[in-house]
């Protein structure tokens, strides 16, 4: 069994509803729990200028409701109520800010890792749906064999190897085995120009965390392994638009069955609305 773990900001709401029911059903009884680590402060920085998402505490907080009292392996954590100091410092070694320049959580990341109580845990964004068709399977073996890790699930329309870069949309890992061999890792910045741009403007100067864990596999200190697609695939829907709506409802369920249009697997690993 594994447990996935996910952070949720006050925008998330809407596609929570989809996502987490969507968990559920795809992994049923391999599945041992779910973990949402809460963030209600507003959104900063890049995040905060996008059109397509709306701050709502009061939906939020009906909506992870609704989903921990339909199943008990949903779990809530207030990221205010996890002790940021003491994790920050065995990630990185030192205490840095909660999230990047760019407003892109870093430590609700970590923490969302270190939520779960189990052996393996996959770290998803709550914008990411999953057709599983063994990658899990496949994940598990090179986790428990210690022969990577980091593991990414399939990324549909992807067709790269694994010199490709790091992303933090989806990520299992083996927490013993990857605090042991792998933490603290480096807390990396921008380069001095721009660092000199944020500074005047009040800004922390941290890149995203999945930039930092990219230093570190180029830099030989941990290994990450890409799955092939053969196994499945797993789809960044990045439009808050989508949800709610009936249409969008069947659209979860197909990617579940592995029922894609060819347009999807060739357009891109972000959920495109004219491929369907």
């Amino acid at each position: 069994m594994f447990a996935i773990s996910t952070n949720a900001c006050i925008h998330d709401h809407e596609i929570l509803a989809y996502t987490v029911p969507s968990w559920l059903r795809v992994f049923g009884d391999k599945l041992s729990s779910i973990s949402i680590v809460v963030d209600s402060d507003a959104p900063t920085g890049r995040i905060a200028s996008r059109r397509d998402i709306q701050s709502n505490r009061a939906a939020l907080q009906q909506c992870l409701l609704n989903l921990t009292s339909a199943d008990s392996r949903v779990h809530l954590a207030a990221l205010e109520e996890i002790p940021l100091e003491v994790l920050s410092r065995k990630w990185f070694g030192e205490v840095i800010p909660a999230r990047c320049q760019a407003g892109t959580p870093i430590l609700a990341f970590v923490s969302a890792f270190e939520a779960a109580a189990a052996p393996l845990v996959l770290r998803a964004d709550c914008d990411m749906l999953f057709y599983e068709r063994g990658w899990l399977s496949r994940a598990c073996e090179i986790l428990l064999n210690d022969e990577a890790d980091l593991v990414e699930p399939p990324r549909c329309g992807f067709t790269g190897g694994n010199d490709t870069s790091i992303s933090s949309r989806a990520l299992i890992m083996k927490p013993a085995g990857f605090s042991s061999r792998c933490l603290p890792i480096k807390a990396c910045r921008l380069d001095w120009l721009r660092r000199l741009h944020r500074r005047l403007h009040g800004r922390n100067t941290l890149i995203a965390l999945e930039g930092m864990l990219e230093v570190q596999r180029r830099r030989g200190r941990l290994k990450r392994l890409i799955l092939d697609r053969s196994l499945g695939c797993s789809i960044h829907v990045i439009d808050r638009r989508l949800s709610p709506s009936d249409w969008f409802e069947a659209i979860v369920k197909r990617i579940e069955r592995g029922d894609l249009t060819r347009a999807q697997y060739e357009t891109d690993w972000n959920f495109a609305r004219a491929a369907w």
